[in-house]
């Protein structure tokens, strides 16, 4: 029976959750050992949503989303159809979840790309405080390809000046979009952590033939 998402990730929904983020591993064992900090962030985010959904006053099954499984599906689905509007992921899921409101499988959307790509995609409403992270929106006529090509774009390389070297401080960040993000006030320099996160999908964009969700990363 698959696992409830307020219930702690056992190893049978770890490698689950794995296979669909970032391709099936020769050794599952492994790969989860390998990703331990990546599952405390992955409980974290979850708790943190059901206690901004406490605070808003909704309960957590105003997700269409209800178990760990159903995060795994969703991120096979999204994938599938990333090149494709917000919308036409949505209609695809209406399928899988017949009974619940768009609103809610919206989030249940939302939730599955914080997860699988820790990018701070979310809806404000929920009420969820996430200090020291930019909020990404993705509109509905917007694919998640366009969304990571203006979360991440490309320039060209400029040589490195001397005197525009600085000497911040530095501090983590769980949201990969805030990765080197400078904070000029406090001369803080945001860093993502979470090397095996981008290890796993590097070797899920090679296994796909460069067409890995993170490839412009």
């Amino acid at each position: 029976m698959p696992q409830l998402l307020q219930d702690r990730p056992n190893t049978s929904s770890k490698t689950l959750i794995l296979a669909a983020f970032f391709g099936a591993a020769d050794s599952p064992s492994t790969f989860i050992a390998q990703h331990s900090s990546f599952f405390s962030y992955y409980e974290e985010e979850i708790k943190r949503l059901r206690i901004g959904i406490l605070h808003s006053t909704q309960p957590i099954s105003n997700l269409a989303a209800k178990t760990h499984q159903d995060i795994a599906e969703i991120c096979l689905t999204i994938k599938n159809l990333r090149s494709c509007p917000r919308t036409q992921i949505l209609d695809q899921l209406r399928a899988k979840f017949p009974n619940e409101q768009d609103l809610s499988i919206g989030r249940s959307i939302d939730l599955t790309v914080r997860l699988w790509l820790m990018l701070n995609i979310r809806d404000d409403a929920l009420g969820v405080r996430t200090p020291h992270r930019t909020a990404i929106n993705w509109r509905d006529s917007m694919s998640l390809e366009r969304v990571l090509d203006e979360e991440f774009p490309k320039f060209p390389p400029e040589p490195w000046k001397r005197q525009t070297r600085l000497s911040p401080l530095f501090t983590w960040t769980e949201s990969l979009g805030d990765h080197l993000r400078l904070d000029m006030r406090g001369k803080i320099l945001w860093v993502f952590p979470h090397k095996a996160f981008l290890l796993a999908h590097l070797r899920s964009a090679l296994l796909n033939a460069g067409h890995g969700a993170v490839r412009r990363i």
